[in-house]
């Protein structure tokens, strides 16, 4: 599964994870990356099968998004996809 994120941050800062609505997409975050990104590190996630993220296979449950995107918040990458 290949995921789509955009990060804003200092790479030692607190984490701030954005989940997006339905049908919406990272964009969504946009004005809150801004405001915070200085401050933390923030990352707007794509849910499966939105935005630039894969669809992949599995449970598509609202409930299911924060552990279904993990991967990405628990990653040290430094951004985009993951």
């Amino acid at each position: 599964m290949r995921w789509h994120f955009v990060e804003a941050r200092p790479s030692n800062a607190p984490v701030i994870v954005f989940l997006h609505g339905v049908p919406c997409s990272w964009w969504q975050w946009h004005y809150a990356l801004e405001a915070f990104g200085a401050e933390y590190r923030c990352l707007a996630i794509d849910l499966k099968g939105y935005g630039q993220s894969e669809k992949g296979t599995g449970d598509f449950r609202q409930e299911e998004s924060p552990s279904s995107s993990k991967p990405c918040w628990t990653s040290s990458g430094s951004g985009g996809s993951a």
